[in-house]
């Protein structure tokens, strides 16, 4: 006891008094732990063959650093217990070495990878978050708007003979609260793609030649007014999420008049929320105002001290636009009625894993990255190594993959407002944890269990759809139907099969319970048609993978069926994924991007089959040195190599589109893994079906861990 507080004397010393009370205490503290044994000689930061005071210095500046959680052990020197922080049971550990005398090795002053395994660690990764690659500068070249702006247009509103331009204030959280003129903008050449996205507006026709004004960024909030000292000024307003305010929910349409200085906003009508009809209506005692300026806050009105105000409408240096492979045959967009949408507020996926065993409620203890749970997912994956391998089986992948996975997931969040019940800053993935039960067979079958909310962390763009799915009402056609434009968060428990059950060589070898083939009336088999009828696998957003048909047959893109980030809703108002946006739509806020392969040996982790398998990024066009890029991929998109071991890859294959008297016309169809069928033995992994799709929703078996 005398002993510990010995040691939090030093650290209260050290925290506090870093200069001159310092030197008076901390010296006689240290000669007096020097009577404790040491057990280690990685404590000589300084490399000087002695744990001094040199080197408490050193441990001084690291104290309270954080490092990358994917690695199996820190990137800091003074980590010793490899937690990924230097705190302080790092501060107990160096207070017993101080004073040791050491051999100076090879490795000193590097990190010490305690496990070994470093190496494979640092190779598997995932992308960066949204939140990352929102930070991310780029280079800016300002270009007016070459046309009249129309249906769907997106524009940044600069304030002629000025650079300035109108933008979206956010709150401390990242939640819009209004808008602003921000000052200078137009005047840099660069600038990141937050700022950027935030000066995005999407024009939405809403009458002739009038238009709502959606912000790019936060797709549920457009353009409305507060009365301000009693002043009517202009703010966003949250129109179409589940947290909309039904007293204050409305919108204007404007207009855009041109003059001889630029372009007049005109706020023609507005329309406000009736709870009776659950709809918008025309309010019927509004006059026509103009958008003028005064104290540098855009207000309503058509006389008085305001300054008359002009616009330029600038091209948005990121596109969000359906790019044409998503729309080889262009496809009209189509008109029918959104499918309303209504939520009862419940929480399903953090319910449900309130009733995980206890053998595996370590793991999910705290959502997101957290230090202790990723201790206790890593112990669960060293106990099922042991298992599997004294059963004489062994995982498809390191651990240090399946932890890379893990801490990549836990890591994402919800940056914009776009899907109707996702709220700003939760956990697009909150809970990843590892399971090990034993099957009928005696063996043991392990998963990793992915929670995912099925949001992914951002942009969606469903509106832009041209086609998106009907709601299949019977007896009814597509032209009657309403269509899915907003999507519902959702609650999967992905089970991924960790146990290598092997490789079929035909897609016959899978026996399957449902498949496009056979939904289609087709007989002939292939790795495109023989596959799943919903999910095929999940990505690392934590969006499901569905195959890149439907359910006739047809690719999704073919058709103008998905949105720019190549995803849509279904039936159900479930976001998933058809294609991969990064090799359709290189702007890069897709769910991995170009900056992700930087410094990097081998593309990103970016989806997981249900299989088991792993998906990666595409090998991009002039790349001749990443690992595995000289070796051919097989018919289900996948190859082996290094300690990649068998694995897919997203890969843009050549494809013609033709349908209702248009085409053929040649496009690329932007394959995400698995490409169709799986490859891997799915014969063997038990409770995969849930009826006829595969089992990624609720917790249908005992596989995931609950009670």
């Amino acid at each position: 006891m005398y002993h510990k507080y010995q040691r939090l004397i030093v650290l209260i010393v050290k925290l506090f008094f870093k200069e001159t009370l310092m030197k008076l205490f901390v010296i006689p503290i240290m000669i007096l732990l020097n009577s404790f044994p040491a057990w280690s000689d990685n404590y000589d930061l300084s490399c000087d063959g002695v744990v001094d005071f040199d080197d408490f210095f050193l441990f001084m500046d690291d104290f309270g650093r954080t490092s990358d959680s994917s690695l199996s052990c820190s990137a800091i020197l003074s980590d010793f217990d490899c937690n990924h922080a230097v705190d302080i049971n790092d501060f107990f550990l160096f207070a017993d070495n101080y004073g040791i005398t050491v051999d100076i090795t090879a490795d000193c002053g590097k990190i010490i990878n305690t496990d070994n395994s470093n190496d494979n660690a640092s190779t598997f990764y995932g992308p960066a978050s949204l939140a990352e690659a929102l930070e991310r500068v780029r280079e800016i070249s300002w270009n007016s708007l070459p046309t009249d702006p129309g249906d769907l247009s997106t524009v940044i509103l600069g304030i002629s003979s000025t650079s300035d331009m109108l933008t979206v204030k956010e709150d401390s959280k990242g939640n819009p609260e209004g808008l602003s003129l921000n000052e200078g903008m137009l005047a840099n050449s660069k600038l990141s793609n937050d700022q950027l996205l935030l000066s995005t507006f999407k024009l939405i026709e809403f009458g002739i030649d009038t238009y709502r004004l959606v912000s790019i960024k936060h797709a549920n909030f457009c353009i409305d007014y507060v009365n301000k000292e009693n002043v009517p000024t202009l703010t966003l307003k949250d129109y179409r999420s589940h947290f909309r305010d039904p007293d204050t929910a409305a919108f204007l349409t404007f207009s855009f008049e041109k003059s001889e200085n630029g372009i007049k906003l005109i706020a023609q009508d507005r329309h406000v929320f009736s709870e009776s009809t659950e709809n918008f209506v025309m309010d019927g005692s509004w006059n026509s105002t103009e958008v003028r300026l005064r104290n540098n806050e855009l207000i309503l009105a058509n006389e008085g001290d305001a300054t008359s105000l002009t616009f330029t409408l600038f091209t948005p240096p990121i596109s969000t636009q359906i790019p044409t492979d998503y729309n080889p045959l262009a496809t009209q967009r189509v008109d029918n009625d959104e499918i309303p949408l209504d939520w009862d507020g419940k929480n399903s996926l953090d319910n449900t894993i309130k009733d995980l065993n206890s053998e595996y409620s370590d793991q999910v203890a705290t959502a997101g990255i957290n230090s202790n749970t990723r201790s206790a997912a890593e112990s669960m994956l060293n106990q099922i190594s042991e298992t599997i391998q004294s059963e004489g089986l062994q995982l498809r992948y390191p651990i240090e993959f399946y932890l890379a996975v893990r801490e990549n997931m836990l890591a994402k969040s919800v940056r914009v407002s776009d899907v109707y019940n996702t709220e700003i800053g939760v956990l697009a993935v909150p809970y990843v944890f590892f399971t090990n039960e034993t099957g009928d067979d005696g063996l043991h079958h392990p998963f990793m269990i992915i929670a995912s909310r099925g949001t992914g962390e951002g942009i969606t763009q469903l509106w832009d759809v041209p086609r998106p799915p009907g709601e299949g009402t019977p007896g009814t056609q597509y032209p009657d139907q309403r269509v899915t434009r907003n999507a519902y968060e959702a609650s999967i428990f992905a089970k991924i099969p960790m146990r290598d059950y092997g490789l079929v060589s035909s897609v016959s070898e899978n026996d399957m319970v449902g498949h496009l083939a056979g939904d289609a009336g087709v007989t002939d088999l292939d790795q495109l048609n023989y596959v799943s009828l919903s999910g095929n696998g999940i990505a690392i957003d934590g969006i499901i993978v569905y195959p890149a048909m439907n359910n006739t047959l047809t690719l999704s893109a073919a058709v103008g069926e998905i949105s720019s980030l190549g995803m849509h809703s279904g039936r159900g108002l479930d976001l998933h994924y058809h294609s991969d946006a990064f090799s359709a739509n290189p702007n890069g806020l897709n769910f991995y991007n170009k900056e992700d392969y930087l410094d990097r040996t081998h593309p990103p982790i970016i989806s997981f089959s249900f299989d088991g398998i792993a998906g990666y990024g595409f090998y991009q066009t002039g790349d001749n040195s990443s690992q595995g890029v000289d070796l051919d991929l097989d018919a289900w998109g996948g190859h082996d190599h290094d300690i990649y071991n068998y694995h897919y890859h997203s890969q843009p294959i050549g494809s013609t589109a033709s349908g209702k008297g248009k085409g053929p016309v040649d496009f690329t169809a932007h394959m995400l893994p698995p490409k169709g069928a799986w490859r891997g033995r799915i014969n063997d992994i038990p409770d995969f079906w849930s009826g006829n799709k595969p089992s990624y929703k609720g917790r249908p078996g005992t596989y995931q861990g609950f009670k």
